[in-house]
Order: structure tokens, then C-alpha cells, then sequence
């Protein structure tokens, strides 16, 4: 009996260890395999649609109504230091007892030289977007009249989705902070509202420019100082601040 058990055991165990063998070499050789990371796209495009109804505190009848939006940005190298940067949106609305009304919005179109150490350069369209906080940023300068098709009722959303101003911006970086210059000419003082009207006249009716430091003084302490002007206004200052008070709480200030 023990003769006749201990064959068959000795007769699996050489293919038990083979079996072994070949699975630590598989696993050695998954972990020498090298994966490669799929190369960013240059462009990346979107569309969505969605259904709306309207309801109105007199007596006025509801209004049933849609959108349908196309959305692009492209974001590739021109070169070693060189890069160009597009992004568009085109939203088609309709509604009940309306005319359906067609409103592109050029985001951002701009190319920008980095001259391979602490200097950067950007000219053309560029949506610039600056404060802290939610919802409402004083120090956002550049907001105004900006929004050319309301997309959400979600403010965050709708400066990601606003007009560019068309502006010279020049930074210089440092390892604790960086120094911003910007300026927008005037280019037009007639807002338009043709279709793909890149509606200069909303963003650049005057001279603006903006001037904006932040430097880190500790840590998790870097306060963002600006200051901005219009042609024919005084200056005006403003403060971006953001510090952690502790592992799940941030307290904002802008003013």
C-alpha cells in the first residue's frame, strides 16, 4: 500500500515544482516589464446636450427648451520652447415660442514662449482667471462681461467656460514665488453678438493691465498680492490668501 501511494506522489511533484518554476519566472518577468505611458493628446474634444424647463412666478405659461455644445482644446508644442494653445466652444439653444440662437465662445487662443529657465511668455487670447475662493472673486479682474452663453448655473464652470481677454502676459519665477505682468489693449468698445463674433468689444472695450506677487513665507503660507488698473481709474490692490488650518480644513480670503 505504501509502495503503490508513494509513486503517483513521486510522480507529481516534479511537475508541481516545474509548475513553480514557471510561474515565479512569469511574475519575475512581469516585474522587469517595462509599461509605457500613453503620449498626451494634443487635442481633447467633448459634446453634450441637455433638456431645460422654464417656470415663471406670474401667471406666464412654462417653456421647454434645450442645448447641444461642442467643446474643444488643444494644447501642443511648436518647438523646444514654444507652445500654442487653443480652446473653442460652440452651443446651439432652442426653446418654445423662441428663435434658436447659435453662440461660439473662444476660450483661449495664444501662443507662449518659455525661454528653458524662469521666464515665460504668453500673446493672444487668454482666459485669465485669478482668486481663491468660491463663487464670487473680487480679485477675478478680468470677469467682466466675459460670460458670452450661460452654460450652468455653477460659477466655477462658467469662468472655465468664458471669453479670453486678449493679453500680453509676461512671469518670472523664482523657488518661493513668481511675478505676473499683464496687459490688455484696447481693441474695441461694442460688444457683438453675431455668432462667432470673437466679441473683442466684452473683453477688451479699454486699457487694463494687472500686476500680480506671490511669494511663499512658510510652508503652507503664500499669500498672492495684485494690483490692477484701467485707463482713466485709480489702481486698485487686492489679496489672495489661502492657509490650512488643519488636516481637513482650508480658510480662503479675498479681498
Amino acid at each position: 500500500m505504501r509502495i503503490r501511494w508513494l509513486l503517483p506522489i513521486l510522480a507529481v511533484c516534479p511537475v508541481a515544482v516545474a509548475q513553480q518554476d514557471d510561474d515565479a519566472a512569469a511574475l519575475a518577468l512581469a516585474d522587469r516589464a517595462q509599461t509605457e505611458a500613453d503620449a498626451p493628446r494634443a487635442c481633447v474634444e467633448y459634446a453634450e446636450a441637455a433638456l431645460t424647463e422654464t417656470t415663471y412666478s406670474d401667471s406666464a405659461p412654462s417653456s421647454a427648451g434645450g442645448r447641444a455644445s461642442v467643446n474643444i482644446r488643444c494644447d501642443g508644442a511648436l518647438g523646444e520652447r514654444w507652445r500654442a494653445v487653443f480652446s473653442d466652444r460652440l452651443d446651439y439653444f432652442w426653446a418654445q415660442r423662441a428663435s434658436a440662437q447659435a453662440v461660439n465662445t473662444l476660450k483661449e487662443a495664444y501662443v507662449s514662449f518659455r525661454d528653458g529657465g524662469t521666464e515665460l511668455f504668453d500673446l493672444g487670447r487668454i482666459n485669465v482667471r485669478e482668486g481663491v475662493g468660491f463663487a464670487y472673486n473680487p480679485t477675478d479682474y478680468f470677469r467682466a462681461d466675459a460670460v458670452r452663453a450661460i452654460v450652468s448655473i455653477d460659477p466655477n464652470t462658467l469662468r472655465d467656460e468664458r471669453l479670453g481677454t486678449l493679453v500680453a502676459r509676461s512671469q518670472t519665477l523664482w523657488s518661493s514665488g513668481s511675478l505676473t505682468a499683464l496687459y490688455a489693449p484696447r481693441v474695441s468698445a461694442e460688444p457683438s453678438t453675431s455668432t462667432f463674433s470673437p466679441d473683442l468689444g466684452a473683453t477688451n472695450r479699454s486699457g487694463r493691465w494687472e500686476l500680480i506677487l506671490s511669494q511663499r513665507w512658510a510652508a503652507d503660507f503664500q499669500p498672492q498680492l495684485s494690483l490692477t488698473g484701467t485707463e482713466h481709474h485709480s489702481p486698485q490692490a487686492g489679496l489672495n490668501l489661502t492657509y490650512l488650518l488643519n488636516s481637513a480644513t482650508v480658510a480662503y480670503l479675498e479681498w
